[in-house]
Parts: C-alpha cells; sequence; structure tokens
C-alpha cells in the first residue's frame, strides 16, 4: 500500500528517537548580560526543521504534540518577555497522522499494548492545513537532501504529507529551500539534518547517508538566503545518533549471541513483541486513508443521493446530503477498523 510505505519512511524513523525515556542530563546557562538581546526581532520568528521541530511523539503528529513543540514553547516564553509575536503551526485535529498511546505496562513480563483507538489517523489529516505563513514549518521525515526536491509534498500517498499539508494549493511543487525563502523571517531556528544520520544508523547502513558535499551546501544555501533576507537565527547541531535510546536501551552486548542460532532467536523474539504493534499502527492508517473512503462512497453515496431526490430536494442539496453520509460512514468504519484487525 502506498500510505503504509509512506508512514514507514517518514514516521518509524522518527519513532527510534521517542520509543523509551532516557536519562536527561541539562545544562543550564547563565542569562546574557550584553545588550544583544535587545536588538533582535521576535515579530516573525520561523522555526525550520524536521520532526523534533514539528512537535512529532508518540510515533505520530498530533494537536497536543503541535502545541508542546519546542518552537511553540520558545513563542510562549518570547511573549512572557513581553515580545509581540504572531505564531501559527500548521494544526492537525483529532488522531493526527495516528500516534501511539500506551494502553497497558507490565513491567515484570516486559509487556505493553497500545490503545487502538488512537492508531488511525484522523480524516482531516489527508487535508490542507488551515491557514498560510506558517511559523513553525519543521516537516517530520526531511533531510538536508530532500530540501532542494521539487514535489517533495507534491501528494500526500506519494510523497511526505506532513509538507503537502502546509503547502498552498497549486503549489505542490514548491522545494521545502523555497518555501523557507518565502517565510520571510526576523528571528529563525535551524534544526536540520538528524535525519540524514538516522535512516542510515538505523538501517545499519542501509539507508544511503548524505553526501558531505551535498549537505554543506544545501544546509549553507538554506541558512545564508534567511541571513542575507535580514534575519538573525539559531542553528542546532546534530546530536550523537548513537546515543539514542534505539542504540542504548539495550547495551551492544546485552544480548548473549555467540552463534548464529542465537541471532535468529533474537530476531524471532523481536519480531514477535515489536513488529506487530508498529505493523498494526501502519496498517490501520493504511486502511483508513486508502481503502475505507472509497468503499464508504460507493456503499452511501447513491442511495443517499437518491433518497434525498425523492424527498424533493435540489440536486445540490442532495450532492451535499450524500458527501455527508460518506464522511459518516468512513468515520464509522475508521472508528470500528481496530476491532477487525
Amino acid at each position: 500500500m502506498i500510505l503504509m510505505n509512506i508512514l514507514k519512511k517518514y514516521i518509524l524513523p522518527a519513532f527510534a528517537l521517542f520509543a523509551f525515556a532516557c536519562d536527561t542530563e541539562i545544562d543550564i546557562p547563565a542569562p546574557s548580560t550584553g545588550s544583544g538581546s535587545a536588538q533582535l526581532d521576535f515579530s516573525n520568528y520561523v522555526a525550520v526543521g524536521n520532526s523534533l521541530t514539528a512537535g512529532f511523539m508518540d510515533n505520530g503528529l498530533y494537536e497536543e504534540a503541535q502545541m508542546n513543540s519546542f518552537p511553540a514553547i520558545i513563542n510562549g516564553q518570547l511573549q512572557a518577555a513581553g515580545a509581540e509575536t504572531n505564531f501559527t503551526q500548521p494544526m492537525v485535529s483529532g488522531n493526527g497522522s495516528g500516534y501511539l498511546r500506551l494502553a497497558s505496562l507490565d513491567l515484570i513480563a516486559s509487556e505493553f499494548t497500545f490503545d487502538s483507538a488512537f492508531l488511525a489517523p484522523d480524516p482531516s489529516f489527508l487535508q490542507k492545513a488551515t491557514g498560510s505563513g506558517f511559523n513553525n514549518i519543521g516537516v517530520p521525515g526531511i533531510r538536508v537532501s530532500d530540501i532542494k526536491t521539487p514535489g517533495y509534498g507534491a501528494d500526500p500517498q506519494q510523497a511526505n504529507p506532513f509538507f503537502w499539508r502546509m503547502l498552498p494549493s497549486g503549489s505542490e511543487l514548491t522545494t521545502y529551500a523555497d518555501y523557507v525563502a518565502t517565510s520571510d523571517p526576523t528571528f529563525f531556528t535551524c534544526w536540520l539534518g538528524n535525519n540524514d544520520v538516522l535512516g542510515y544508523a538505523t538501517s545499519g547502513g542501509l539507508t544511503p547517508l548524505t553526501d558531505s558535499a551535498t549537505f554543506n551546501s544545501f544546509y549553507r544555501d538554506l541558512v545564508d538566503g534567511m541571513v542575507n533576507g535580514g534575519a538573525q537565527g539559531v542553528v542546532a547541531t546534530i546530536p550523537d545518533v548513537t546515543n539514542i535510546p534505539f542504540f542504548q536501551i539495550v547495551p551492544w552486548n546485552g544480548i548473549p549471541i555467540f552463534t548464529q542460532a542465537d541471532v535468529d532467536s533474537a530476531n524471532v523474539g523481536y519480531a514477535r513483541e515489536i513488529d506487530p504493534q508498529i505493523e498494526l499502527a501502519v496498517t490501520i492508517a493504511a486502511v483508513a486513508t486508502n481503502v475505507i473512503p472509497d468503499l464508504a462512497f460507493q456503499a452511501a453515496y447513491q442511495p443517499a443521493y437518491d433518497a434525498a431526490i425523492d424527498a424533493g430536494a435540489s440536486d445540490q442539496e442532495a450532492q451535499a446530503i450524500a458527501e455527508q453520509a460518506v464522511e459518516d460512514l468512513s468515520n464509522q468504519l475508521i472508528s470500528e477498523l481496530p476491532d477487525h484487525l
């Protein structure tokens, strides 16, 4: 299924960053005593980045996660300090892209389950985000190597649906670099590059690593474009991906493996415990967006339209009634979907 591949490409790698909690070390900087902060213009703060910027958490993007994105938190602090800002995000509603919500956890048996009600994407996810001129333009899954690719947000099924949602209708071939250029920031944060190495690391080197020449050229052009437009900002570095929970929750030598039989046994255990949970989330998302809308249309549209016409409705009124019937049936089928998988 097309959407299943899309979700695996853009969502599952990001899940590696947040699958489990880990210890945190926080360095608290001393407040600046200089006058530089008084010269900054925060009136149009734009956050450039990937899932870390968008607010992606729990293997998905949903409203509560967006409200707790670090750019939203920064904007709140700027406003608390008296800055006049108008900060908008390409908000999702309901389940958003679908996400993992823990339903049960048995630490003794090392077993956990997810609440199936939150796995499927909200029907509104594959619709354009309300508004324009967004300030948080973080795109889950994007790499530096993608920012100059025309059509990266061309279609929610074939390309990156997170970027597609924020692009104005008719401009779906716009590159991310060009989209950033039109945001006209007075101040920016830029945190890109994690995905260029994350996919390579989590796939064991099967996913290509962005070459340094491309990375340096694309990144420099992106930042120079904002700075040359008069913006000031902060650029975040790429953390050592080997420190993320994906590589740390189990030490490299935490499982005694000495033979090929040990390797096979470990893979079977992983496939039995972890893969089904993630595959279920992806399957529900794919069916909910690729299959159910068509089935609902075939089952509900014409009968509802004919019934409305027979009741004296105009053609336009009958179409609206039929479309509502399709939407109602789609929502019903999506809500019942987890019980049948």
